[in-house]
């Protein structure tokens, strides 16, 4: 009679001659081993070894001759008992052995249920509806106010299809302190320092060249202008909310999430003065004209991915 034994819980020995092994646990090696056992003559004697392996979520039987040449490797289907595992896994092993050594068995064995691995398929990230890059940046700013370009920062939020075409822009841009001074008063450095800090919102046109973007915008401006004076005795201080315009031009490229970019603005201010009071009351208008180039990062928030 083929006795059968555990080795180390991970082996089971059927006979001298006929090794299972295996760390699965549903089917082990001896559930397995007791299920090929009933199917053997009692004085079997077979030199093939048997082992079973997890293979992701399946159980894999593999059959090798006493050399190590590999006979057989098949995959157990997962939508039975462990039993109904070890009888499967068995008639498998047995339909093979019996093509060797026919001798062995009691009668014929079934043939076993044929698995096909289903082909692993790429799901294609779906592509959303809209995307949005949120963009932090620094650059200069100039104005017609002098020469001078100062620091300043912007931050924008682009909303557009993934295809491009119509979609929406809204910005902050933070420009420096800059100073005007009064004519008739030159000989006592007086002058109106103000800061602009515009708001732009509005759509943009977007032309999508897959990994990078051209985007167009010409949008209307929510101003707020600080002033205040200097060099006076006594210097006031105001602001004032106004309307402005800004067209720009903005280039960005995308690597996975990350976005750079650089855009091109021009401002166009509204008529606004400031006024020195006193013995000799004077304005002073600001400038009409500004511009912004500033280079920067950002987040694409919703993206489509690049090769598409």
């Amino acid at each position: 009679m083929i006795s059968l034994a555990a080795l180390s819980g991970l082996t089971a020995i059927l006979s001298a001659k006929l090794v299972l092994q295996g760390d699965t646990s549903c089917p082990t090696a001896a559930e397995v081993g007791r299920e090929l056992e009933s199917m053997l003559q009692a004085d079997a004697r077979v030199e093939e070894r048997i082992v079973l392996r997890a293979v992701g979520d399946a159980i894999g039987v593999e059959l090798f001759s006493a050399d190590g040449t590999e006979l057989m490797r098949r995959l157990i289907p997962t939508d039975a008992d462990c039993q109904g595992r070890a009888r499967i896994a068995a008639v498998m092993v047995g339909a093979r052995l019996q093509k060797l050594r026919p001798e062995v068995f009691k009668s014929a064995v079934a043939a076993p249920p044929v698995v096909v691995p289903e082909p692993f398929v790429a799901q294609n990230r779906p592509i959303p509806t809209f995307e949005n890059d949120l963009d932090l940046g620094l650059g200069l700013a100039a104005s017609t106010a002098g020469t001078e370009a100062n620091l300043a920062g912007t931050a924008q939020l682009h909303l557009f299809s993934p295809s491009g075409g119509l979609g929406v822009h809204i910005g902050l841009h933070v420009d420096g302190m800059r100073d005007v001074a009064f004519t008739m008063q030159a000989d006592t450095d007086r002058a109106v320092r103000f800061r602009r800090i515009p708001i732009t919102f509005g759509p943009a046109w977007r032309l999508n060249r897959k990994t990078w973007n051209l985007d167009v915008r010409l949008v209307p401006v929510a101003l707020w202008t600080n002033v205040e004076g200097r060099n006076f005795v006594s210097n006031q201080e105001g602001t004032a909310w106004a309307l402005a315009g800004n067209f720009g031009v903005r280039a960005s490229s995308r690597t996975g999430v990350i976005v750079t970019w650089i855009d091109l603005g021009a401002f166009v201010w509204p008529a606004q003065s400031a006024y020195a009071s006193g013995t000799l009351s004077e304005s002073v208008d600001l400038p009409r004209i500004g511009a912004m180039l500033s280079v920067g990062g950002g987040l694409c928030t919703r993206c489509r991915p690049v090769s598409d």
